[in-house]
């Protein structure tokens, strides 16, 4: 049985090598053996044997699910070798999991850089699998509001939008965006309130809602009057998410260079109206994900022990104010990840999907005229003043 698991192994790693985090490749090739060993200690430390297994398997069947899934902006471009890895797991390893765990725990100190690149690859896998799709004509963009609109009558999921000036940006919560990464840094719930309390926010806050508010409250006033909160807003209109993806326009220069960007994500789970802090954790890595040395995976192993790289997410429903009303505003709240340079590293499962539409610069200048004679009322002006759209 053990050639059998060694083989799948060698199959495994094949498959591995070749993936690549935003185009770059994981190589621990070049370290030393000193640095080789502390990763491997650390990791060890908190990750058994049984759950390393239980990553191989997650990997591999989570692979073959979402392959099977037929969700829009199909997967099947999935190499012909994932499904040749999954049959070959399904037809030797997966009854017999503890010999498998057995012979990894045997195995592991006799080829530990083997065994570290398929643990840190499987840790981080997928976070750069979003589907994406380009606008690059008018028509395009119609094809895109027909298809949402009509998602919108499917009930047993939901969709929200959210749209950015410019493609590059990642999704990063306002609260997040400075922080100071020199270092690798840690939140939990009093580290997040901390920052508040040094600038007096909460004291200012209490002195004018005299009553108890919950954490949501607090968080959505400061996002909506400070634009600094852990919260990440959405909407449930795809033109609203458009107009704000266009909101530039008076930026000439901007909004002609740079490609916007309008993120769509689907997920089933029913939205709350409160902030649950159950295992809250976020570190803050120096680098990005594809940029990450084996020191920075020692410093973070460290302080967080195991890795979360994409976040749990809970969505918000609950609209505070009459501008929220009007843009149809929801919020999302991300925990327990880690947040690489500036991107939160999201990424698309059997339970959420995440799209990213590209609009092109050259057709944005039509897009928007589109939304301003068809859309007028979610133009910027109305979305950032509702009470105009009335009294104009």
């Amino acid at each position: 049985m053990s050639e059998v698991f060694k083989e799948f192994i060698k199959l495994l790693v094949k498959y591995l090598k070749t993936y690549t985090i935003y185009g770059k490749k994981v190589k621990f090739d070049s370290d030393s053996e000193d640095k080789i060993n502390t990763l491997y200690s650390l990791i060890l430390e908190n990750y058994k044997v049984s759950e390393i297994t239980t990553i191989i398997a997650n990997y591999i069947l989570k692979n073959q699910r979402i392959n099977d899934s037929h969700l829009d902006f199909s997967y099947s471009d999935i190499p012909s070798d994932s499904t040749m890895l999954y049959k070959f797991y399904k037809e030797n390893i997966h009854n017999s999991l503890t010999l498998f765990s057995n012979y990894i725990e045997n195995t592991l100190h006799n080829d530990i850089r083997t065994y570290l690149y398929i643990i840190i690859v499987l840790i981080i896998e997928d976070v750069s699998n979003i589907k994406q799709k380009n606008v690059k004509s008018l028509d395009d963009f119609l094809k895109s509001l027909d298809h949402y609109e009509k998602n919108i009558k499917d009930k047993n999921s939901k969709i929200w939008y959210r749209g950015q000036t410019n493609f590059d940006w990642g999704l990063i919560p306002s609260f997040y965006r400075k922080i100071d990464r020199s270092e690798v840094k840690y939140f939990d719930k009093s580290e997040i309130f901390k920052k508040y309390d040094l600038y007096g926010l909460k004291d200012k806050y209490l002195s004018i809602f005299k009553y108890p508010t919950n954490d949501y409250d607090f968080f959505s006033y400061m996002q909506h009057s400070l634009s600094y909160s852990p919260l990440l807003d959405f909407t449930e209109s795809f033109i609203v998410a458009c107009s704000f993806a266009l909101s530039n326009k008076d930026s000439v220069d901007d909004f002609h260079k740079n490609d916007s960007v309008v993120y769509a994500i689907t997920f089933s789970d029913e939205p709350t109206r409160e902030i649950s802090w159950e295992e809250f954790k976020v570190a803050t890595a120096i680098n990005p994900i594809e940029e990450m040395k084996i020191d920075d995976w020692i410093n973070l192993i460290k302080i967080m022990g195991k890795i979360n790289v994409s976040p749990t997410i809970q969505y918000l429903d609950f609209e505070t104010n009459d501008r929220m009303r009007y843009q149809k505003g929801k919020f999302v709240f991300f925990s327990n990840f880690v947040l690489f340079g500036d991107r939160v590293n999201v990424k698309s499962t059997t339970d959420v999907v995440f799209h990213r539409l590209i609009i092109d610069k050259k057709v944005k200048l039509d897009i928007y005229k589109f939304i301003n004679d068809n859309y007028p009322q979610y133009t910027k002006k109305y979305l950032m003043d509702p009470y105009l759209w009335f009294t104009e």
